[in-house]
């Protein structure tokens, strides 16, 4: 059979949403942890104003047509919010000469060589938040490359970042079984463990897990295990574990889900009585405006008139005479 022959799978969205593989179209898993320098990029948002405040206002924004200076307005508009950055960095515990140790910001992940390593020493609450800001400039440059709705429609119209449930991430392990790296012999586990660090992130591969690097943290205050460097969790096999507190062994991914279209809903209020039947709501009843008579003009009787002003002559004419009489035959 020739390759052109295959049907080529259908997809519903022209690209996948950024550093993401494809489960279905509506759901995507990333290729590799997030990594260092994907942490610092967030960082370097919020130094540039980027703050739940800013989310708010992002929310509003049209989904197609934006300007491409649309950040730049959006950090000249916000403050910085030095309070939510400090929350935002990441902790572990120093070691000093004397055995002194103290947790307080975790300054290693500045240095360019751990930037394509897995980013650990995050909380729960940190990775939420990644997760909604990766959101959010996912949107916005989906906004700003399209210049028309049905551009737009090449893309999920709205999507969200964030863990995988336990049931999606072992469907992930299954579809993608022959991309998991798991431990082979003792003599890689023994030198891991002196090393008891974890291996960055270089290949190409369409999903990568690896029983030789960090535990994954999964929604809902899990974790699965797939570090080397601790025993007591069974190395190299799947377990999950809860999740306390961060440490240098737990890192985590995010998948995407497509949700579908927000459509305001129209409430419609249902009066019931007390025995919960519903009543029916009675329609204003519709006066009946009259309509006005017409005035029928009444003619006047002119002959009428002119017989009554005729009686009146006479008599006014009548009542001169006598008097004129009187006057002349001296009767009063």
């Amino acid at each position: 059979m020739l390759l052109a022959s295959i049907p080529r799978e259908k997809r519903l969205f022209k690209d996948n949403p950024p550093g993401t593989a494809r489960i279905t179209d509506s759901f995507y898993v990333d290729r590799t942890p997030i990594r260092v320098i994907d942490y610092l990029e967030f960082l370097s948002a919020i130094r540039n104003s980027y703050s739940p405040k800013m989310r708010d206002t992002i929310k509003t924004l049209p989904k197609w047509g934006l300007n491409k200076d649309i950040l730049e307005e959006l950090q000249n508009h916000f403050e910085w919010d030095s309070i939510y950055y400090d929350r935002m960095l990441t902790r572990s515990w120093t070691y000093y000469a004397n055995d002194e140790k103290t947790y307080d910001i975790d300054f290693r992940i500045m240095n360019p060589q751990y930037y394509y390593y897995p980013l650990v020493n995050v909380d729960y609450m940190q990775v939420n938040e990644y997760c909604k800001w990766r959101t959010d400039m996912v949107k916005i440059h989906y906004a700003v490359i399209s210049t028309t709705e049905k551009q737009r429609r090449r893309y999920p119209m709205n999507l969200k970042y964030r863990l995988a449930k336990k049931s999606e991430w072992e469907q992930l392990l299954g579809d993608f079984l022959g991309q998991v790296e798991t431990l082979n012999n003792n003599a890689d586990k023994f030198e891991k463990m002196m090393d008891n660090i974890s291996s960055p992130y270089e290949n190409n591969y369409s999903f990568n897990y690896s029983s030789k690097n960090v535990a994954e943290m999964l929604e809902g205050f899990k974790i699965t295990t797939g570090f080397v460097w601790d025993e007591k969790y069974e190395m190299g096999a799947i377990n999950y574990i809860q999740f306390n507190e961060p440490t240098d062994w737990i890192g985590f991914r995010c998948v995407c889900e497509v949700l579908p279209e927000k459509v305001k809903k129209v409430e419609v209020k249902i009066l019931r009585d007390k025995f919960g039947k519903i009543i029916e709501e009675k329609k204003p009843e519709v006066k009946k405006v009259e309509e006005p008579t017409p005035e029928v003009e009444v003619k006047k009787k002119t002959k009428t008139k002119s017989v009554k002003s005729k009686k009146s002559k006479k008599i006014k004419k009548q009542t001169q005479s006598m008097r004129t009489k009187h006057r002349k035959y001296g009767k009063k």
